[in-house]
C-alpha cells in the first residue's frame, strides 16, 4: 500500500510524524537551505517553519504534539546544535547552550517531554540526557557500558517508543532499549 505523501523536485527527507498522526515533520530543501516544513496529511497543506540559512536536521515532534526539536548549523561556525521550537515555528531556542567543543544531533523527546535525549559528538558519539527544567545535561546510557567498547552510537539516531516510552540504541554493536 505504498503511496505517495509528497512529490516534489526537492530532496524532502527525515520526517517524523506527529503523535496524533496527522502530521508529518521533515526536512526539504525546495525553497535553497535545508528548512523544516510540516504537511497535514488530510488538507496536504505544506507549511514552512523555519527561515535561515544554517541547514537543519532531525525534527522530532514532543509527544504532546506542542513543540518540535531540531538541529541546526550555527552560522558562521558549522558545528551542529539542538534547538526547540513552536510547532508553528515561533520561540525558536538553542538548547543547551552553545559549546564550540562540540556537535549535537539527533534529539528525541522523552516520554513526558521534561527532557531530551541527544547524541554528543566529541571524538567518540555519546548519547546524552538534557533536562529542559533544569537544562542540566548528563550521560543516558550510564555505566553498563564496557570501558573498551565506549558510548559509540553505531547506526542512525537514537529513537522512542511513542507507546511504551522505550528509547532504543545502538552501542558497540549492541541494540538495547532502555526506558
Amino acid at each position: 500500500n505504498k503511496r505517495s505523501v509528497l512529490s516534489t523536485p526537492a530532496n524532502e527527507r527525515m520526517a517524523d510524524w506527529s503523535p496524533d498522526q496527522r502530521k508529518i515533520v521533515f526536512i526539504s530543501d525546495k525553497d535553497g537551505s535545508s528548512e523544516i516544513y510540516t504537511i497535514d496529511l488530510e488538507t496536504q497543506i505544506v507549511s514552512r517553519l523555519t527561515y535561515s540559512p544554517a541547514d537543519k536536521a532531525f525534527p522530532s515532534w514532543s509527544s504532546d504534539g506542542k513543540n518540535i526539536a531540531f538541529v541546526s548549523s550555527v552560522e558562521g561556525d558549522g558545528r551542529l546544535q539542538v534547538f526547540t521550537m513552536d510547532v508553528d515555528g515561533a520561540n525558536i531556542k538553542q538548547v543547551p547552550d552553545y559549546n564550540p567543543d562540540y556537535f549535537n544531533r539527533d534529539p528525541i523527546w522523552c516520554p513526558d517531554d521534561d527532557c531530551i535525549v541527544f547524541t554528543r559528538l566529541a571524538g567518540s558519539a555519546k548519547l546524552m540526557l538534557l533536562d529542559l527544567h533544569t537544562m542540566e545535561i548528563a550521560p543516558f546510557v550510564g555505566d553498563f557500558v564496557q570501558p573498551e567498547q565506549g558510548e559509540v552510537i553505531d547506526q542512525g539516531k537514537p529513537t522512542r517508543s511513542p507507546v511504551r516510552g522505550f528509547v532504543t540504541f545502538s552501542v558497540g554493536g549492541t541494540f538495547y532499549a532502555m526506558d
